[in-house]
């Protein structure tokens, strides 16, 4: 039978389409994640000089060469010229190390999910003497997370472009993120969220594993997001939240240029959680790197993250279950009352919850009705969020 060309035009058209819009189930892709993998890498990143260009750039090559086998859309190492004096030994930093994975319906939306490769320079065994620190917890483990996320969706279609960044320069002053998100590539200018990963693999509670979100007031939306993902995805991690303004990793470059952005790291806020051998020569597997069951579960919390925003449509809709609705609310910007519609048409009892621009709860209310208002009456002028169900609105007075 002769084949009619139109037809089979027609068909490789539709293919293509739907193909674009591959479904996956996300359990599966996370349970993919293996803390031995994770601390596979730990282990060879630790030996090397992660802070100076000495051995040929012997973990830059090592990095870029294992992700390579991954095969991202695009990998490219991005210079920044950020020079360190080292007793007097000036040398120039590494570079970041860039991976693209394009998406294939909404390409020119980007997701940063990044961690620092390099590591601190470390008091020596005598006074005044400083040599390169090993940095397995410090930041190995959040770099192995990333290459290993970037192993499990070797085959995922995205639908949003995913740009995975080993950033250098974060030890002395977040030089690399900063250079990135001051010199983004071309086609990476829309930077809709970031997730940092900084130590994720010291246990402090003897197998109580918790990880802390560290957030600031505007990226209130995008940790809400993550923790339904946690919840739904990972429930064997206990988590923490910290809302502060203080920069102390990667993620405070993108709060800077008002990117909303997450960090992801080991322990909660209480002091008794912090690593002991944090920028110390003892950074190694074993007393510092010390559960790949926490590697492996923060990780698994980063990419059901990921997956879910990818997946879900905007931050406002992240963790929305098939059968819940979208709400309606209004109006926005708001003067005295904002309107809650859509909400409880089967008469349970639902919360809603109102957050100031600090992340500080103002109002807990609830409610059986379908229609439902807030009294904004009380409030100054400024930016406020209402979180109703699974859905977190952003609302302007």
């Amino acid at each position: 039978m002769e084949k009619n060309p139109l037809i089979l035009v027609v068909f490789l058209f539709f293919s293509t389409l739907f193909c674009s819009g591959q479904k996956i189930s996300i359990p599966s892709v996370i349970d993919k994640i293996s803390g031995d993998s994770i601390f596979y890498d730990i282990e060879q990143l630790q030996g090397m000089n992660r802070l100076a260009p000495d051995n040929d750039r012997e973990c830059t090559n090592y990095i870029t060469e294992k992700i390579s086998r991954y095969s991202p859309d695009t990998l490219f190492i991005q210079e920044f010229s950020a020079e360190y004096d080292l007793s007097n030994n000036l040398k120039r930093g590494l570079p970041n190390i860039i991976a693209v994975r394009k998406g294939s319906l909404y390409p020119d939306s980007v997701m940063v999910m990044g961690a620092h490769y390099d590591a601190a320079f470390v008091p020596g065994s005598t006074p005044f003497n400083f040599i390169f620190g090993p940095g397995a917890d410090d930041n190995a483990s959040g770099t192995s997370g990333v290459m290993e996320i970037i192993r499990v969706t070797k085959d995922i279609d995205f639908h949003k472009t995913m740009v995975f960044i080993l950033f250098s320069g974060e030890e002395f002053g977040l030089h690399g993120s900063e250079h990135f998100v001051e010199n983004r590539p071309e086609g990476m200018e829309n930077v809709y969220a970031m997730l940092n990963f900084d130590m994720i693999s010291h246990d402090s509670n003897n197998g109580n594993y918790t990880v802390m979100i560290v957030k600031k007031n505007a990226s209130l939306p995008l940790a809400h997001k993550c923790i339904l993902a946690m919840e739904k995805h990972v429930p064997g991690l206990k988590y923490d939240e910290l809302t502060t303004d203080d920069a102390f990793s990667d993620h405070a470059s993108f709060f800077r240029a008002g990117i909303p952005a997450i960090a992801l790291k080991e322990g909660s806020t209480s002091d008794e959680d912090f690593n002991p051998y944090y920028h110390s020569l003892g950074d190694t597997i074993g007393p510092s790197a010390n559960s790949p069951q926490l590697a492996e579960l923060i990780t698994k919390a980063g990419l059901a993250t990921l997956l879910e925003i990818d997946r879900n449509g905007n931050l406002a809709n992240v963790g929305l279950a098939s059968t819940e609705r979208l709400l309606s609310v209004y109006p926005n910007p708001v003067f005295d009352v904002v309107t809650i519609e859509n909400f409880s048409e089967d008469g349970r009892k639902r919360k809603i919850q109102l957050y100031n621009s600090f992340g500080h709860l103002l109002q807990i209310a609830k409610t059986r009705e379908n229609k439902t208002q807030l009294d904004f009456t009380p409030y100054p002028k400024g930016i406020y969020f209402l979180v109703a169900g699974n859905q977190c609105f952003k609302i302007i007075k």
